[in-house]
């Protein structure tokens, strides 16, 4: 583990961002719901799956994160991207939607202080499917409710910015 991954777990911060996740995965009712830090490389550190599907947390991405075309909008934008039907047959074999079966996909920046400091991705793996408007309003209330848990809190000695 390393040292920002340590300072991460000692933190306390974990079970609360399992907690963002795991509601996303209900609300939503999507395949795999995964939180993405830059502050442990853009390593999976909360993730909610049913029990049918894959969890990404045991394997090494495919690829870097970051390099992804969608990632790349999500991080250098702060856009969230919404895609109803991922074509699998039109990316390359190492693209994380093949890799990961995704069908379709939500991506939403967490921010702080301006800035991209992860991600939250709501994956669905069993079907092509239209995002509701209730479920993307899920995603961008879990995203802010990151990026307050993220953000020091002066009352708390272990947590420094």
């Amino acid at each position: 583990m390393s040292q920002r991954a340590r300072r991460l777990a000692e933190s306390g911060m974990l079970p609360a961002l399992q907690k963002v996740v795991d509601e996303v995965l209900d609300v939503t009712r999507a395949s795999r719901v995964t939180l993405r830090l830059e502050e442990v490389d853009f390593a999976v550190v909360a993730e909610a799956v049913l029990p049918s599907v894959r969890a990404l947390t045991a394997e090494p991405p495919p690829t870097d994160v970051r390099a992804d075309p969608v990632a790349r909008r999500v991080f250098d934008n702060q856009e969230i991207v919404v895609v109803d039907r991922v074509h699998t047959d039109e990316v390359a074999p190492n693209d994380p939607r093949s890799a990961y079966r995704i069908k379709a996909e939500i991506v939403a920046p967490i921010v702080r202080d301006g800035r991209c400091v992860g991600a939250l991705s709501v994956h669905d793996v069993t079907r092509w499917r239209r995002w509701t408007a209730t479920q993307r309003l899920a995603v961008c209330a879990a995203t802010k409710e990151v990026g307050h848990l993220m953000t020091p809190s002066t009352s708390d000695p272990r947590v420094r910015p």
